[in-house]
């Protein structure tokens, strides 16, 4: 969903849960099926392009990701390509998410070599996983792509299910 991109002076791309829900039960709603209790899920691992990080300017690096630099807020005007846009469907902020994830990332790599982000995933269904991934390579009808694959090339990528306690417990006594 919006595996946000903050901008930072040192050319470095991190990403945070700007977008998770804040309380712990609207996080279980997102990342939990009420159909089987258990959750689905995404890795990715993203390694960045610092020359074109390095290279633009903020405005135009804010515009692709959809948010500020200064202070991670989303834009009110985003690009139909801004990622901030991909993820949500549209260029404004809505107020019915119907696609929700909640988000984990870590960055990693050196100063000198390869770094990127390993982000992962959570959603009850893995229709969520689809719609956004779809969205990010144009593949909603309307031909376009998601501006952080300008940023970021994502060079591997997994999905998982976890099952609930009580799936285990099925498991273990049949």
């Amino acid at each position: 969903h919006d595996h946000h991109v903050t901008l930072r002076e040192s050319h470095v791309i991190s990403c945070a849960g700007t977008e998770n829900p804040a309380e712990e039960d609207d996080r279980v709603r997102v990342a939990v099926s009420d159909k089987c209790g258990g959750s689905y899920c995404i890795t990715q691992r993203w390694i960045h392009k610092h020359d074109v990080i390095a290279s633009g300017e903020d405005r135009t690096l804010e515009g692709w990701i959809g948010r500020s630099k200064a202070d991670s807020i989303e834009q009110s005007r985003k690009s139909v390509s801004a990622h901030v846009a991909r993820m949500v469907g549209g260029t404004t902020t809505p107020t019915n998410k119907p696609f929700e994830i909640v988000r984990h990332s870590q960055p990693y790599g050196t100063v000198t070599g390869e770094s990127g982000l390993f982000f992962i995933g959570y959603a009850a269904s893995p229709a969520n996983f689809e719609y956004m991934l779809d969205r990010m390579v144009g593949s909603q009808g309307d031909g376009v792509c998601d501006d952080i694959m300008r940023l970021s090339s994502c060079v591997s990528g997994s999905y998982w299910y976890f099952p609930s306690n009580q799936q285990l417990r099925l498991l273990a006594t049949s």
